[in-house]
């Protein structure tokens, strides 16, 4: 049985980064954070946030 990927919700990224949660939205809107769209709905993979984060030191 392979292991369920959790994806993140716009709620749970906003939380993690400590910003509002329309500013992840907007974010990925303008694919400036990387993210999964299902239809109308955007999720977060934990490994690209991560990632993303890293990235985004000076």
């Amino acid at each position: 049985m392979k292991s369920k990927k959790q994806l993140l919700t716009p709620d749970e990224v906003a939380e993690m980064l400590h910003i509002a949660r329309k500013t992840v939205v907007v974010m990925a809107r303008e694919q400036r954070i990387p993210c999964i769209r299902i239809g109308r709905l955007v999720r977060f993979d934990p490994k690209d946030i991560d990632r993303w984060i890293d990235n985004q030191r000076c």
